[in-house]
């Protein structure tokens, strides 16, 4: 079986991002970002495509993952519950259930990164999603952190 990681950009420089990508041999980077978009243009959906084929990694973006605008809203906000439930119903939808299944299935071929913007996996979305995976057969995740070791979810 691969493995489940989680990957966060903030703070990263492209280089750092895709060497950390390149050591723990993720194949495909699945972004869990509402809107694959950021103020770092790398990090923009095709420009981020672009460089992680150049690596010899797929990419797929999957907004049925994404923490929708009420759910960072209400994180902003240090509603934990509210944030908890938005995601939890955001996971339970046709969609997201379908996309927790298909890279819980992914996962037995091959190792998947789950990408999202924030450095800390505490503070991520992320983390709910992979929580999510991992409860229909996928392994244990682990985080990755640009320059630094691997830490279990």
């Amino acid at each position: 079986m691969a493995g489940l990681f989680t990957i966060g950009y903030e703070g990263a420089s492209l280089d750092a991002f895709l060497d950390e990508l390149g050591r723990a041999g993720v194949t495909l980077v699945v972004d869990v970002r509402d809107h694959p978009w950021s103020r770092r243009p790398e990090f923009c959906r095709r420009r981020l495509e672009e460089a992680l084929a150049a690596r010899g990694v797929a990419y797929r973006h999957d907004k049925a993952l994404g923490n929708p605008k009420a759910g960072r809203e209400a994180a902003k906000a240090g509603d934990m519950q509210a944030y908890r439930a938005i995601m939890a119903a955001r996971l339970a939808s046709a969609t997201g259930v379908a996309s927790v299944a298909r890279i819980a299935e992914e996962c037995a071929h091959r190792d998947i990164a789950l990408l999202c913007m924030e450095r800390n996996p505490d503070m991520c979305h992320r983390s709910i999603v992979a929580a999510a995976i991992h409860a229909v057969g996928a392994p244990i995740p682990c985080h990755l952190r640009p320059g630094a070791q691997l830490n279990l979810l």
